[in-house]
């Protein structure tokens, strides 16, 4: 009887230290990562980031992105609001970051993003830019470290449909006119359109 007993009162103990844990990383990804991305973002740029927990171990941080506009060549195009996935693991006291962000809205139409939803970093790399490290075991102690390196990594993949259809060494995965609509060719239009219909001036991406 009494290792039953011993075993029942791991078992709850392990429980309650995976649960312990479960808490602290939702209250990381709520408090640290959204207080981090809002230090980096004017509020105009901002979306709104929450989190789903998929099981004991696995959190998936969520950033809705407003609706933007980008010109390319003098003509303007629409793009509805999307959400960035970006997958954490834990084992233990580490935190894992499993892949970059990617687009968690069914069918959104991009010229960076694939029909999967995996958006295209084209020459750039997370890993290189960011100096962060997939699938790597990252000291959950150090939280502010994590919650800067989560944030950026949001803005990264942010960033990657706001602006990331600029240059022409840029290789888009789609022509944008094949998969967005375009409004306007004239700024005054694109400018009364945007007031019209709720987006922000700061929300129109030029080309360049």
């Amino acid at each position: 009887m009494i290792p039953y007993i011993k075993l029942n009162l791991w078992s709850i103990y392990m429980k309650e230290k995976v649960n312990s844990l479960g808490e602290s990383i939702a209250q990381f990804i709520r408090f640290d990562v959204t207080n981090q991305y809002n230090r980096f973002l004017n509020q105009n740029r901002r979306g709104n980031v929450r989190y789903e927990q998929l099981d004991n171990d696995t959190f998936l941080v969520k950033l809705d992105i407003l609706p933007y506009i980008i010109e390319k060549k003098g003509k303007y195009y629409e793009f509805g609001e999307a959400t960035l996935g970006l997958q954490l693991r834990t084992e233990k006291e580490v935190l894992i970051y499993e892949s970059p962000p990617r687009i968690l809205t069914s069918n959104y139409k991009h010229p960076q993003v694939f029909r999967s939803g995996e958006i295209s970093y084209n020459i750039t790399n997370p890993m290189v830019e960011l100096g962060i490290k997939f699938h790597h075991q990252y000291d959950f102690a150090n939280r502010k470290m994590l919650a800067r390196m989560t944030a950026r990594l949001l803005i990264y993949g942010q960033h990657r449909l706001e602006r990331g259809y600029f240059g022409d060494h840029i290789l888009p995965v789609y022509n944008i006119e094949d998969v967005a609509p375009m409004i306007a060719d004239k700024r005054q239009d694109i400018e009364s359109y945007a007031v019209n219909n709720g987006i922000n001036l700061e929300r129109i991406f030029n080309n360049f």
